[in-house]
């Protein structure tokens, strides 16, 4: 259950660390069925920004995805890594005048490392479903070794934390909980469950 405070504060979170103008102007690949679109939707025109909306046909078609891409004069990109690679494939020697979100993957630093090459400015993404689309961002660059997920949106915290609840030391392994303003309501009808998932914050 995602309430109206948790997206706005993850669209204006995003349009600053992505720096959206109202000059800029969204592609929007994402079916209305996942949460991704919403950001793809209601980010620009929150900016004053504006959207291009692609058709399935484009959609089934990555060349008719770069032209649209190309032709439509859009800005902004966001893409699972899955339709990055087939960007990518596409593009061949070309490159795109255009910043990128790639998350709803796994990253891999082999993918990285060519959008890199291929994209004027791109971030790596990450956030599951009992958040508000995303819960973390971080700037891929040329030198980066290892991808990571980055750090917390605004007004959102990251903890990694061991098997007792407590804070994990630096280097060793943990679980992701996340708090703050992207944390969902809960689950929709399912009180147990709710109460299992979503903790107070110790």
């Amino acid at each position: 259950m995602i309430q109206h405070n948790n997206l706005l504060n993850t669209l204006i979170s995003f349009s600053q660390k992505i720096n959206f103008t109202p000059q800029d102007r969204q592609l929007a690949v994402t079916t209305i069925g996942f949460d991704i679109s919403v950001l793809e939707i209601f980010m620009p025109l929150l900016q004053g920004g504006g959207v291009v909306i692609a058709s399935q046909e484009d959609l089934m078609d990555t060349y008719k995805l770069i032209e649209l891409t190309e032709r439509s004069g859009a800005t902004v990109l966001q893409a699972t890594p899955s339709l990055w690679h087939l960007i990518i494939q596409g593009l061949g020697e070309k490159k795109l005048n255009i910043r990128g979100l790639c998350g709803g993957e796994e990253l891999t630093s082999t993918l990285a490392e060519v959008i890199t090459l291929k994209v004027d400015k791109y971030w790596n993404v990450y956030g599951p479903t009992e958040t508000t689309i995303w819960s973390t961002i971080k700037e891929v660059l040329p030198e980066d070794g290892c991808i990571s997920i980055g750090h917390p949106i605004s007004n959102t915290q990251i903890y990694i934390l061991d098997d007792r609840m407590e804070p994990a030391p630096n280097g060793m392994k943990g679980e992701i909980y996340i708090g703050g303003e992207g944390v969902a309501r809960g689950y929709l009808n399912r009180a147990e469950l709710t109460k299992e998932k979503f903790i107070k914050n110790p």
